[in-house]
């Protein structure tokens, strides 16, 4: 009997845990390769929503990059083009879909695959339209602004990416989790005319997670 309710806990806890959680996950955003140029390695912070199904999780999520420093680089539009020195913003929104291997009853391996949008905000921007009499003020990310009775276009270097990622778990206070995230992001800036091909596309960023 002892033996029977000693496996039926182990199994419940096992199954912990389930259902839907916020995290908050802050860590270091590293550039890779070509990108190393222009970004140097910066703090990073992720909020998200994830969702838990025994060996299944599903995770929805934004992330900034608090930049520590930059090279100014050239931005080319269709009809642009400037040098971005400085304080230059970066942010992403992303799905990724993980999958659970269990490493005892409480701890576990989470091996994720992802996709998402990035933007890197050069905080310039140019006149489109006229856009009505009423002051507007939007805050932006890759969108239009009116300013008075005139339209914006925000001068955004912006990319989908892929991402890949691992991560060690712990299950703490029954339905709490705690670990550490590292992903890969193959992120092609180049590929949308704004930034020359030698920009550079990878970076690595490692991360505490907390799911409550």
């Amino acid at each position: 009997l002892l033996g029977f309710l000693s496996v039926q806990a182990q199994d419940e806890i096992i199954r912990e845990p389930r259902g839907s959680f916020i995290s908050v996950s802050p860590g270091v955003w590293m550039p890779l390769g070509k990108l190393r140029k222009t970004f140097d390695v910066s703090p990073q912070i992720r909020v998200g929503l994830s969702g838990q199904w025994e060996r299944l999780k599903v995770d929805v999520g934004v992330d900034f990059v608090m930049n520590n420093g930059n090279r100014p680089f050239r931005y080319t539009g269709s009809d642009t083009s400037f040098v971005a020195a400085k304080n230059l913003t970066l942010g992403g929104l992303g799905l990724s879909v993980g999958h659970i291997d269990r490493l005892s009853p409480v701890s576990y391996l989470e091996k994720s695959f992802g996709i998402g949008y990035t933007s890197i905000s050069t905080g310039e921007k140019k006149l489109k339209s006229e856009c009505g009499e009423s002051k507007v003020d939007v805050w932006h990310f890759g969108q239009n602004e009116c300013e008075g009775n005139k339209k914006y276009d925000f001068l955004d270097v912006e990319s989908f990416y892929l991402s890949a990622g691992v991560g060690l778990q712990r299950i703490v206070f029954k339905k709490r989790v705690f670990g550490v995230h590292t992903e890969y992001r193959f992120t092609p800036f180049s590929w949308f005319g704004k930034v020359k091909k030698g920009f550079g596309n990878s970076s690595l960023s490692t991360n505490f997670t907390f799911r409550f």
